[in-house]
């Protein structure tokens, strides 16, 4: 773990590693897909909901 001085000074790198967990790291409990292909891959059916809510309101 590194010590950084700063918060601003943190933020890059914790913000790559972000980054590397949600578009490389695979998770056995999404199917072995990363957390990106998980949450772009669910979008379609997100939409079709709201749509078919927003219709019958």
């Amino acid at each position: 773990m590194k010590a950084y001085e700063s918060g601003g000074e943190a933020r890059n790198p914790i913000a790559n590693f972000l980054a590397w967990c949600n578009q490389q790291l695979s998770h056995s409990s999404l199917s072995d897909k990363t957390q990106d292909e998980a949450y772009f891959a669910m979008l379609p059916s997100i939409k079709a909901a709201a749509l078919t809510a927003e219709r019958s309101a």
